[in-house]
C-alpha cells in the first residue's frame, strides 16, 4: 500500500483519506495508518480520516489522530 501511495502522491494526488470508522478498516492497527501518513508527509500531503467509533467514544478515537498523523508530520 505505501508504495502505491507514494506513486499516487508523486503522480499528483493530494494526500490520503482513510475510512476508520467502517467495519473493512476498523481492524487496521494504528502502525499500518502511521506508515501510510509518513509516505503522505514525504509528499507535503494531508492526511484525513473518519475516526473510529466516533459516536460511541469520542474521547477515545480523537487521542489517536492526534498521535498517529503527526509523527510522520503531514498535515491534517
Amino acid at each position: 500500500m505505501c508504495e502505491l501511495l507514494d506513486r499516487c502522491m508523486a503522480e499528483g494526488a493530494i494526500g490520503l483519506s482513510s475510512g476508520l470508522f467502517y467495519a473493512e478498516a476498523m481492524p487496521a492497527p494504528a502502525g499500518e495508518v502511521t506508515q501510510l501518513a509518513k509516505v503522505v508527509a514525504r509528499h507535503g500531503g494531508v492526511y484525513a480520516t473518519h475516526m473510529r467509533s466516533e459516536m460511541a467514544d469520542i474521547r477515545r478515537p480523537c487521542t489517536r489522530p492526534a498521535t498517529a498523523p503527526s509523527k510522520p508530520a503531514c498535515r491534517w
